[in-house]
């Protein structure tokens, strides 16, 4: 089974939840929807956000531009971009895995937006999220 679609799930008890808040949601609210939730959404995410990462679940084209520039592209790949990452995130403390994830508070409705809008186009291939990096560390 592919990846994003054992995600989605997974993503049944959550999708009406804490999901969708946090797509629906400004900042504030995300980071707050966060301080509320259980341990096992914030693992839940973790995991999210690393098949994210490794290009499991596509980001739009015309919405990548959005998280480099304000440099969580970065701050993912560097969090999420191993299983080996991922998991040392995930056996951290609570704390520490709500500090990773409230970096994203921002950028929640573009990374999540592939589970509440699956048939957009223009995915984002991996190849080009790394060049993209390499741009932005360039410059």
């Amino acid at each position: 089974m592919f990846p994003i679609e054992q995600l989605q799930t997974l993503l049944k008890y959550y999708k009406d939840d804490l999901l969708s808040l946090l797509h629906s949601k400004n900042s504030f609210a995300a980071k707050k929807i966060l301080n509320q939730s259980s341990d096992k959404f914030l693992d839940l995410l973790c995991n999210i956000l690393h098949h994210i990462c490794v290009g499991h679940v596509p980001v739009a084209k015309e919405k990548w531009p959005v998280l480099v520039k304000s440099k969580r592209a970065a701050y993912l790949h560097k969090n999420f971009n191993t299983k080996k990452a991922t998991n040392s995130l995930l056996k951290s403390s609570r704390e520490k895995k709500h500090q990773v994830l409230s970096h994203f508070a921002k950028v929640y409705p573009i990374l999540l937006e592939k589970f509440f809008h699956p048939n957009q186009s223009n995915p984002v291939v991996t190849n080009e999220v790394e060049e993209s990096e390499k741009m932005n560390n360039a410059s």
